[in-house]
């Protein structure tokens, strides 16, 4: 309502900075405050609250038009608002880590400055949640297909030897894990082209969801995806992915992760997002068929790793046949889009190169659109 009210950007306030650090430190947290109403669950995964549910605390140094701000990453009973460190970045002082990042910023002297300021934060905080792909792991097939790759990250860094890799190495290993890491409270796990970094408690939850999966009769985590059914091309040194596959097989593995990245697209909106009155473009037009057209090299001796494409849409669902994603090899007899302008629904439609050989590749799908829908709306960068 504050917002509502306030927001005339041309028209600055008076006084606005006039007050004490205290004071302005307090009018930024509390606007965070009005934020974790406003996000609900969202606030809980951008890391601006502590283990009881709280805003975290916040550390300030302000000069005459220029504020530092830090959020308190430490386990101290703090106030609310406190003044930061004077020798913050000295990493030989125990505060370096309790205030694990810093910004300084000039504020504009606007009345909504206060919103500013913290929507800044928490946009940039969902940005790198986004590209870490964390969002994914509440859905079934985002975290099998987390937990096939971190299972063969494991089989190629230190199980060599062995093709598959089972639950039980993962879960072995992960206990090992933890005991050398002696109570440390941060555990850092790279693998892929991500870089995964968990809490103690998250990296137990996910040992006991793959627990979950041995006992539900998954012992060996495998590709979750139709996988390759053509032999090596003879006398060739190299090949590209898709040509390890007929065409059949190749649709096949499309259409699965494609159903499987909107299954995780709407997951993720359902779990995170609900304050955000499905204002994402996607979830808007839910329930949808996305249809798409394959469109494959006809030439395979000059082929090129981004020449096999698909263009895809969406297409209204009636109560026969229902949501998901139908992709062919023909093309398409008509646009879609124009019975969606017409009726005011939102028409989406994209290009993209087809989901190859590289990790997660519906959870990175997912993402994709998520990212787009929430850059639309000034969420999130691309």
């Amino acid at each position: 309502e504050e917002v509502k009210h306030n927001w005339s950007t041309g028209e600055p306030a008076e006084s606005l900075l006039s007050g004490t650090a205290m004071e302005i430190g307090t009018s930024i947290r509390d606007a965070m405050e009005n934020w974790k109403e406003g996000l609900g669950p969202l606030m809980s995964t951008l890391e601006m609250l502590d283990e009881s549910g709280s805003v975290l605390t916040l550390g300030i140094d302000a000069r005459p038009g220029w504020v530092t701000t830090s959020w308190y990453g430490g386990d101290k009973a703090l106030a609310p608002v406190v003044q930061l460190p004077k020798d913050l970045r000295d990493p030989y002082k125990r505060h370096f880590e309790d205030w694990p990042s810093s910004r300084g910023r000039g504020i504009e002297p606007t009345r909504v400055w206060p919103w500013t300021v913290t929507h800044d934060e928490l946009s940039q905080s969902l940005s790198e949640q986004l590209k870490a792909f964390r969002l994914a792991l509440d859905s079934t097939e985002g975290f099998h297909e987390f937990a096939y790759d971190f299972a063969s990250f494991l089989r190629r860094r230190y199980f060599e030897a062995r093709d598959l890799q089972t639950s039980t190495d993962v879960i072995d290993y992960i206990d090992k894990w933890l005991q050398k890491r002696n109570g440390d409270p941060w555990v850092s796990v790279t693998f892929g082209y991500k870089e995964y970094s968990f809490t103690v408690p998250e990296l137990e939850l996910f040992r006991e969801r793959v627990s979950e999966l041995s006992r539900n009769g998954t012992d060996i985590l495998v590709d979750p995806w139709p996988v390759p059914d053509k032999e090596w091309p003879e006398g060739r040194s190299g090949v590209m992915w898709f040509e390890l596959y007929t065409d059949e097989r190749l649709l096949q593995r499309t259409n699965a992760v494609f159903n499987a990245a909107l299954r995780i697209y709407n997951d993720i909106v359902e779990r995170w997002f609900s304050a955000f009155n499905r204002r994402t473009q996607m979830s808007h037009v839910f329930p949808f068929r996305m249809g798409g057209e394959l469109r494959l090299p006809k030439d395979l001796r000059r082929v090129e790793w981004h020449d096999a494409t698909l263009v895809y849409w969406t297409e209204e669902a009636d109560s026969k046949t229902g949501s998901g994603v139908f992709i062919k090899l023909e093309p398409r007899e008509q646009s879609t889009g124009d019975e969606f302008i017409e009726q005011r629904i939102p028409y989406y439609s994209g290009w993209r190169i087809l989901p190859g050989n590289e990790p997660r590749p519906a959870t990175k799908l997912a993402h994709e659109w998520l990212t787009d829908d929430l850059h639309d709306i000034h969420w999130a960068d691309r």
